[in-house]
C-alpha cells in the first residue's frame, strides 16, 4: 500500500518543473485498471497522477512514448478534445521511486464521465469527437507507435483461443455453457466476415477503448475530452466503431444474464450520426459499421465463454458463473442487433 508521503513526493518530480508542489491527494475509483489519483497543487490547480498496471501493460514506457506522439498530433490538427500530454519527469534521481509506471497528466476541470449513455446526444456527441481523435490521427506513420497490447486485435486467435478451450475446457462448465456454444458455433460466420473486411481495410492509429466512461462532458452534454489513451494503437477504425457501439448501445449491465432487449437502437443511429459528421465519417458504409457492432460484440462474448471454459484465468470473477453470465449478455446483444441491423 502505497503512502500519502510517497504520492506527495512521487506527485512532486512531476511537477517541480513548473514549480509547484503538491498539496493534496485524494484517490479516484473509476478505473478498473490503473490505480488514479486526483493532484491538487500549491497554486489551486488539478492534475492526474496514474500507476499504470504493469500485469495488464507490460511495458509502460511505450504506452508513454504513444502518448506524447498522439498529443503533439493532436495539438498541430484541429481536434477540439483535451490533450493529455504527459508531463515530463525532473531529475533523474527520482528514477528510483518513479518508474515508467507513474505518469501525470492534466486534469480536465468541470468535467461529468457515465456509466451508461443517459442520453442519445451523449452518444452522438462522443462519436463526432472520436471521428474528429481517428481524423487527426489518420496522418500519424503508425511505424511512430508500438502497440501497447500486441495481441490485442488478432481476432484469428481469439477463435483459436475458443476452439482449444471447447477441446480442453472444464468438462462441467462445457456443459453448462452447451446451449451458449451452439448459439455463438451458429454465428461464426459472422466474425470470418468482419476479419476479412477488417483485413482489407487501412490501418492507422486508433483508441482501442472508446466506451462512454471514457468520455467527459461538460453540464450540457457538450464533450470535453476523450481520456484513457493507454490502448492507442495502430488498427482499423472498424474496431474502434464496433467496440463502442457495443459498450453503449447495451441497455443491460454486463454481466445481466437474463437480460431481454438489451439492444437500444436510438443510441446506436446516434452513433452513426455523430461519427458521419467528419470526412472520415462520410467514407464508412453503413453496412460495414453494423458488420463491426455485430461482429464486436460477439467476440467479446466469445472471449468471456473462453475464460469461463478455462477457469476464469483472465477476468476477474465475484462468483463462479460471471463469466458466462457476461457471455450471455454480449451473446443477447449480438442477437438483437442481428435482427435490427
Amino acid at each position: 500500500m502505497i503512502s500519502s508521503s510517497q504520492l506527495i513526493e512521487i506527485s512532486n518530480a512531476f511537477l517541480r518543473g513548473m514549480n509547484l508542489e503538491a498539496k493534496n491527494i485524494e484517490i479516484i475509483d473509476a478505473g478498473l485498471i490503473n490505480r488514479t489519483w486526483k493532484v491538487m497543487d500549491t497554486a489551486g490547480g488539478n492534475h492526474i497522477l496514474q500507476q499504470v498496471n504493469t500485469a495488464v501493460f507490460p511495458n509502460p514506457k511505450i504506452i508513454l512514448t504513444n502518448m506524447i506522439v498522439v498529443a503533439k498530433v493532436l495539438e498541430q490538427s484541429a481536434y477540439p478534445g483535451a490533450l493529455l500530454r504527459p508531463y515530463p519527469l525532473q531529475g533523474r534521481a527520482n528514477k528510483k521511486d518513479v518508474d515508467d509506471s507513474w505518469r501525470m497528466i492534466p486534469f480536465v476541470e468541470d468535467a461529468i464521465s457515465y456509466q451508461k449513455v443517459s442520453n442519445p446526444v451523449l452518444a452522438r456527441n462522443a462519436a463526432e469527437l472520436l471521428a474528429a481523435f481517428h481524423h487527426a490521427l489518420s496522418k500519424i506513420e503508425t511505424s511512430r507507435l508500438q502497440n501497447p497490447l500486441p495481441e490485442f486485435l488478432n481476432f484469428n486467435k481469439r477463435l483459436d483461443d475458443y476452439g482449444s478451450a471447447k477441446k480442453e475446457g472444464q468438462s462441467e462448465r462445457l456443459s453448462t455453457a452447451n446451449k451458449t456454444i451452439a448459439s455463438i458455433d451458429a454465428n461464426l460466420s459472422i466474425i470470418e466476415a468482419f476479419i476479412e473486411l477488417y483485413n482489407s481495410q487501412d490501418v492507422q492509429v486508433i483508441h482501442g477503448d472508446p466506451k462512454i466512461s471514457n468520455f467527459l462532458f461538460n453540464r450540457e452534454g457538450a464533450v470535453l475530452a476523450l481520456i484513457d489513451w493507454d490502448t492507442i494503437m495502430p488498427g482499423s477504425v472498424l474496431y474502434d466503431l464496433g467496440d463502442m457501439a457495443r459498450s453503449m448501445c447495451n441497455k443491460s449491465t454486463e454481466d445481466d444474464n437474463k437480460a431481454t432487449n438489451v439492444f437500444d437502437r436510438q443510441v446506436y443511429d446516434e452513433l452513426l450520426i455523430g461519427y458521419n459528421q467528419s470526412s472520415i465519417g462520410k467514407a464508412l458504409s453503413s453496412s460495414n459499421f453494423a458488420l463491426a457492432a455485430k461482429a464486436i460484440t460477439l467476440i467479446q462474448s466469445v472471449r468471456f465463454l473462453t475464460d469461463f471454459l478455462q477457469g476464469d484465468k483472465y477476468y476477474h470473477v465475484s462468483h463462479a458463473a460471471q463469466n458466462l453470465h457476461r457471455a450471455n449478455n454480449q451473446l443477447a446483444l449480438f442477437l438483437a442487433m442481428k435482427t435490427s441491423l
